[in-house]
């Protein structure tokens, strides 16, 4: 596009265009977490086999050879494991657990962002009078400024998220086949017992 046809929002568009894009941001954290969650329950189910699984191996564990424990015991355990670091790494998607939101962006120094931010707000205007006296004096251009760190951050901490997620689902796909390892061998031993 030539720069004679186009033409600079003004800074009404722009306010909306970065609220339009920070809902946008929002709407895929929340579709985010909502998959995670998905993948914490089946993880769930998965590791509640798991255990039912080496509880019932152990039960009858005498009548099979010493290399066949240690050959399920460790798929199981495999198993297991990974189950726990999808549930770990799902928890990351939804939330981060250990750090706040500016924390987990690998410690850049950010100015606050108000009314955009609710720990921003909070910290640096205490009172109902503070936030409503601060509010009245902003300008539309500090508005737009907040608005876009919010959706920087956003952005960021969205991918970061989208990331855990990711390798919450390979986790349990991995530990979905150690399961399914751990089973054909539990079944093997109690058709040939």
């Amino acid at each position: 596009m030539s720069s004679s046809t186009s033409s600079v929002l003004n800074e009404d568009a722009q306010l909306e265009t970065v609220r339009w894009l920070i809902e946008r941001v929002d709407n895929l954290r929340s579709s985010a977490s909502n998959r995670a969650a998905i993948v914490i329950s089946a993880d769930a189910i998965f590791l509640t086999g798991a255990m039912f699984l080496l509880d019932k191996f152990l039960s009858r564990s005498g009548q099979t050879g010493l290399p066949i424990r240690l050959i399920f015991l460790g798929t199981v355990l495999v198993a297991i494991t990974l189950f726990v670091f999808s549930i770990l790494n799902a928890t990351n998607a939804i939330a981060f657990v250990w750090k706040t939101s500016k924390e987990a962006l690998g410690g850049q120094k950010l100015p606050d962002f108000l009314f955009f931010r609710p720990r921003d707000t909070e910290k640096a205007l205490p009172g109902y009078e503070d936030l409503r006296a601060e509010f009245s004096r902003s300008t539309k251009e500090q508005m737009i400024g907040y608005a876009l760190g919010e959706l920087y951050i956003a952005s960021r901490v969205h991918t970061k998220r989208y990331r855990n997620l990711r390798h919450s689902i390979r986790f349990l796909i991995i530990a979905v086949f150690a399961l399914l390892a751990s089973i054909v061998i539990f079944f093997s031993q109690t058709a040939f017992a």
